[in-house]
C-alpha cells in the first residue's frame, strides 16, 4: 500500500465504523477530514429521500467513515456520502490512487480528490511504503510514478523483501505462436521448479481476453496446466449471497469449520436484524438445515439448482431482497442462482467429492486469465501482460491518461515478477507500438530490459 494521502484528525463521538468500497485497488491515496459544512440536497434527484430522524440515526452510529477506492467514485456515490455525513462530527477518510483511475467510462468523477478536499477541508499525508511488490518492482514503479507526476516520488519497499528481489522484463516475439511456446514452458518451470502456485500466476490482457489467450490456454492444457478466463466466476463470487452459500457447503464438508460457522451465523443475524443474544436460536436452525443438506448432497442424483434454491429459501428471499437492493431487479437473483448452479454442475463432472467440486469452482489449481480492469485490487506472484501493442491499447490517442493508468494497474499487480510481451505479428496482422511507445519509454527509463525472443 503506498502513495499520496491526506488526513485531518477530529473528535470521534461514537463507536461505529463504516466502510464504503468503490472498487478494489490496494495502491492508493489517502484523504481524511472532519466534516463541517451544510448537508447538500443533490441526492434527492436520484429518487432517494432521507428523513431527519434516519439521518440522525446514521450519523449517531458512525463516527468514522472510510471511503475505499475513491479515485473511481461516481457522482451519485459522492452525493450519497455528502448527504449522509457532510456537516456531521464524523471523521471521513477517502483512500485511493489517482494514477489508477480507470473507470471513467463508468462515470467516475474526473477530480474526485479535489472535490473532496474542497468540501471537507482535508489534509494530506503520503503513504510511501509499498507492502506488495519486491524491491526491483518498487524501484521501477517509483521511476514511472515520478515521470507521470512530473516530480520525484520515492517509494520504499517492505522489510520482508531482500534488496535485490523481483524482476521485470519485456519479451518481444515474431508472432503469438512463439509467444505461447516460451510462456507455457516458463510457466511450467515456475510451477514445478519454483513451487509457484498456478493461482499465483496471472495472465492479463487489455481487451478481448478470449482472443488474446486462446492459444496460450491450449498450449498450457497440452502441458497438463489448467487455466481459465475468470470473469464468469468473478461476477458470481462477488454476489452478496455467495460467501454464505460457500460457507454452507464448507460446513457440509467439515462441520468443525469454525470460520464458516461464525460467518454464517453472523450473516443470518444480519439478514434478520437480530441481536447477538438471539444467536442460539439461529445456530439451532442452521444445525438442522445442515444435517438435511448433508443428506441431500450425499445422494448421487442431487441437483445443484435445487440445492441452491433451498439455501436461498433458508436465507429467506424476501430478507435478501430487503437487505440487498440489487436483488429486487426483475429476475436478477434467480439468474445468478442459475448461473452458479451451472458452474457448480460443470465443476462436479465425474461425480467427484464435494470438496473437489468447490476447489474446482473456486479455481484452486487454475491459472487465472482476465482483463486489466478485472484485476483491480488483486495481486499475484507473477503477472504476464499479453500484447503491449497499439492494437490492444487502441484508445490511447483518444484517452491517454486512462490508458496510461490502465498500463500502471497491470504493472502494480505483480509481487515478484512482471513480464510484458509484444509480437511483430498477432492474429496474422502486423503489430505496432508507435502510439504507445511512451509506455516502453517509461519502462526503459526505469531500467527494464527488452529482449527479442527467437
Amino acid at each position: 500500500m503506498w502513495d499520496i494521502s491526506r488526513v485531518t484528525v477530529g473528535a470521534a463521538a461514537h463507536k461505529g465504523r463504516c466502510l464504503f468500497s468503490f472498487s478494489r485497488v490496494v495502491t492508493r491515496t489517502l484523504y481524511s477530514s472532519v466534516s463541517g459544512q451544510a448537508i447538500p440536497s443533490t441526492f434527492g434527484r436520484f429518487g432517494v429521500s432521507i428523513t431527519p430522524f434516519l439521518l440522525k440515526a446514521i450519523r449517531s452510529t458512525y463516527s468514522h467513515v472510510f471511503l475505499d477506492e475513491f479515485q473511481d467514485t461516481t457522482f451519485p456515490q459522492y452525493d450519497l456520502v455528502k448527504t449522509l455525513f457532510l456537516g456531521s462530527s464524523s471523521i471521513i477518510t477517502a483512500v485511493g490512487d489517482a494514477k489508477q483511475r480507470i473507470m471513467g467510462w463508468a462515470g467516475a468523477m474526473p477530480y474526485a480528490f479535489d472535490q473532496f478536499k474542497k468540501d471537507y477541508k482535508a489534509k494530506e499525508l503520503e503513504l510511501i511504503i509499498n507492502y506488495r511488490s519486491a524491491p526491483t518492482l518498487v524501484n521501477i514503479q517509483s521511476s514511472i510514478i515520478s515521470e507521470m507526476m512530473g516530480r520525484e516520488v520515492k517509494v520504499r519497499h517492505s522489510d520482508h523483501w531482500e534488496d535485490e528481489e523481483g524482476s521485470c522484463n519485456i519479451w518481444i516475439f515474431n508472432n503469438e505462436q512463439e509467444e505461447v511456446k516460451k510462456l507455457s514452458k516458463d510457466i511450467k518451470s515456475w510451477i514445478q521448479e519454483e513451487n509457484v502456485s498456478p493461482r499465483d500466476i496471472c495472465i492479463l490482457t487489455r481487451m478481448s481476453v478470449e482472443k488474446y489467450s486462446e492459444l496460450l490456454i491450449k498450449e498450457l492444457k497440452n502441458l497438463n496446466i489448467r487455466s481459465r478466463i475468470e470473469e464468469p466466476w468473478q461476477e458470481l463470487l462477488s454476489e452478496s449471497f455467495m460467501p454464505s452459500v460457500l460457507d454452507i457447503f464448507s460446513l457440509v464438508i467439515d462441520s468443525r469449520n469454525e470460520e464458516s460457522w461464525t460467518r454464517l451465523v453472523s450473516f443470518i443475524r444480519y439478514l434478520r436484524g437480530e441481536l447477538e443474544s438471539e444467536s442460539y436460536t439461529i445456530e439451532r436452525e442452521i444445525d438442522i438445515f445442515l444435517k438435511g443438506m448433508k443428506k441431500e448432497l450425499q445422494s448421487k442424483n442431487f441437483d445443484f439448482y435445487a440445492i441452491l434454491q433451498k439455501i436461498i429459501s433458508f436465507f429467506d428471499i424476501a430478507l435478501l431482497k430487503n437487505t440487498f437492493p440489487e436483488y429486487t431487479r426483475g429476475n436478477y437473483l434467480e439468474n445468478q442462482i442459475f448461473k452458479t448452479a451451472q458452474l457448480l454442475k460443470e465443476a462436479h463432472k465425474g461425480n467427484q467429492e464435494l470438496k473437489e467440486t468447490l476447489d474446482e469452482f473456486l479455481g484452486k489449481d487454475f491459472i487465472p486469465i482476465m482483463s486489466i480492469h478485472k484485476s483491480k485490487g488483486l495481486e499475484f506472484d507473477t503477472v504476464i501482460l499479453l500484447g503491449l501493442e497499439d492494437d490492444a491499447f487502441w484508445n490511447y490517442k483518444n484517452n491517454k491518461d486512462e490508458e496510461l493508468f490502465t498500463f500502471f494497474v497491470a504493472l502494480s499487480r505483480a509481487k515478484r515478477r512482471m513480464i510484458f510481451t509484444g509480437c511483430a505479428t498477432r492474429f496474422t496482422y502486423k503489430q505496432s507500438r508507435q502510439n504507445i511507445f511512451y509506455f516502453y519509454r517509461l519502462l526503459h527509463n526505469a531500467g527494464v530490459k527488452e529482449e527479442k525472443i527467437e
